[in-house]
């Protein structure tokens, strides 16, 4: 698979000009806004547009011309999860989002066990509004990261928003976010990751996802299973404009094997990209047979 290389698109001035359309007119404003900004990465994003094609045409079998205008479609509603979060998570910006909560009780039962719990989520829908019902446990959530944003965007992103109990826990070459995760465990914790991709020199395992193999990081569920933590599989897809359905799943009871883990995870991950189908963000080749250290346009989250 070409592996994703941890960069996101994204510019302060960009965030900006959001933050200021969402202030002063509110968010059907800024969804218009959108559709302009939408409309140029159609034209000139062109690996991203040519991966979403492919993505469309050879996984759900449909025609030219609805492929091509669901990556604008795509593209739209990807656009309107990055300004959902702001909206989700900034000061000043009060437009509260209805959210259908389906397994949500796992969570609680899961942190009363006492040994903080993981949940495990992809690149699908928008992890960012989950966070509204993440608020209600009474424990920190720690996010775990690559560092996929510059320092000042970060910054500024930072300025804006709620202070909230969240913390960000970025994966290093010194492992010292292994440190970092099994302190939050300890202190019954929510910790929060993907499951769908990998940075070179990652432990990977093959998976059958839509007929074809593609590689999925091990390195999620061999935590639940090696620190013997509860394992939730989670999942925020938008409804519409303003109603997001929110999913959480029990893992397999038998949590000795990660790959028993993932095979449910890229089971379920299958359900959701089957029932919402353009809602699937990850802009590059996820099915390639090669692992490359320059896959192009990584746009994403």
């Amino acid at each position: 698979m070409a592996n994703w290389q941890g960069k996101s698109r994204g510019t302060i001035l960009g965030y900006r000009i959001f933050i200021f359309t969402l202030r002063l007119f509110g968010l059907r404003a800024a969804y218009a806004l959108l559709r302009f900004v939408g409309f140029y990465y159609f034209l000139f994003a062109r690996k991203a547009v040519k991966v979403q094609y492919a993505y469309f045409r050879s996984v759900h079998g449909w025609s030219k011309w609805k492929s091509y205008w669901s990556v604008y479609a795509n593209i739209i509603q990807f656009g309107q999860t990055l300004i959902d979060k702001v909206v989700v998570m900034a000061r000043e910006v009060k437009t509260p989002f209805e959210i259908i909560r389906e397994g949500e009780e796992k969570i609680g039962e899961a942190l009363e066990k006492g040994k903080g719990v993981l949940l495990i989520s992809a690149h699908v829908g928008n992890w960012e509004a989950a966070g509204q019902l993440l608020n209600k446990f009474d424990t920190t959530v720690n996010i775990v990261m690559m560092d996929v944003e510059h320092e000042r965007l970060k910054g500024y992103m930072e300025s804006v928003m709620n202070e909230r109990r969240l913390n960000i826990i970025p994966i290093g070459d010194d492992l010292s976010h292994l440190v970092a995760i099994r302190q939050a465990f300890a202190k019954n914790e929510i910790v929060a990751m993907h499951g769908d991709r990998f940075v070179a020199g990652q432990r990977t395992e093959p998976v059958d996802f839509f007929g074809k193999p593609a590689h999925f990081p091990l390195g999620p569920f061999s935590l639940a299973t090696k620190l013997r933590v509860p394992a939730l599989f989670v999942f925020c897809m938008k409804e519409s404009d303003r109603r997001y359905h929110f999913y959480a799943y029990d893992s397999p009871e038998n949590q000795n094997e990660p790959s028993i883990l993932l095979q449910r995870f890229v089971s379920l991950l299958r359900e959701k990209v089957e029932a919402y189908p353009k809602q699937w963000y990850n802009y590059y080749d996820f099915w390639s047979t090669q692992i490359s250290d320059d896959d192009g346009d990584n746009s994403g989250r």
